[in-house]
């Protein structure tokens, strides 16, 4: 499963490559977020207004998972 995270998370080649639709569906893995705001504060010298965008998704991501997982749990606990 890590093989192909890596492809999509946009690392190995840039994410304007990869098909459209494919690059939604990479847009919920978090990695995919993370490197690009990495790779532009590592490589491009951005501050933290240029990845802001970057860490809030990062954040809205954690959030969605953590209420999908507990909702996950909860209907576990039913049957």
């Amino acid at each position: 499963m890590g093989l192909p995270l890596f492809f999509l998370s946009g690392i190995s080649w840039p994410m304007e490559s990869i098909p459209e639709s494919i690059r939604l569906i990479a847009l919920l893995i978090p990695s995919t977020t993370a490197i690009s705001a990495f790779v532009q504060v590592d490589q491009m010298g951005a501050g933290f207004n240029e990845v802001a965008d970057s860490i809030l998704i990062e954040l809205a991501l954690a959030v969605g998972y953590t209420i999908l997982a507990l909702g996950l749990m909860k209907f576990g606990q039913k049957k």
